[in-house]
């Protein structure tokens, strides 16, 4: 067991631990805990190894709303939620298309490219194409790219 003392609750609630080691691989939990008692907690299991492992497991959010449509927040505290909050690899903002005026697409597109860091954290530029369910109800619409047209599913007929 490894013991992490906080001293002071951090900036907007997260501490990293970094430069970590272990002395042997197996399994351990880090405990932390607040001097003088109060605030404490345990991680979850974390499985080390005596060598890298031959792939990766990487973590993501690819249906995520802001204020723009049903969820809280703008598409920067999206992007930067996911990557120094929830530690993600990747995420992407799905609002939905029927709600996202003209300006809005502009800035959700600017925040997946202020965000977009090659190998440390990827952003996805994507939207909800929110369809009737006769038509087969909604689907998520994502590029690996940069930028791409709006399709509205109120301005497309589908039959």
């Amino acid at each position: 067991m490894i013991d992490v003392y906080v001293v002071k609750l951090c900036f907007r609630g997260v501490h990293r631990l970094e430069n970590v080691t272990f002395a042997a691989a197996g399994a351990y939990r880090i405990r932390a805990a607040e001097k003088g008692g109060g605030l404490a907690g345990e991680s979850n299991p974390l499985v080390v190894a005596s060598r890298s492992p031959g792939e990766k497991i990487y973590w993501g959010d690819i249906h995520t709303h802001t204020m723009y449509s049903d969820g809280r927040g703008t598409p920067e505290e999206t992007y930067d939620f996911g990557r120094r909050i929830s530690a993600l690899d990747f995420c992407a903002v799905t609002d939905h298309d029927i709600l996202i005026e003209d300006w809005m697409w502009s800035r959700i597109k600017d925040a997946a490219k202020r965000y977009y860091a090659p190998g440390r954290y990827v952003t996805f530029l994507a939207y909800e194409w929110s369809g009737a369910s006769d038509v087969g109800g909604d689907h998520n619409v994502y590029t690996t790219g940069a930028d791409m047209p709006l399709f509205r599913s109120s301005e497309i007929n589908v039959c």
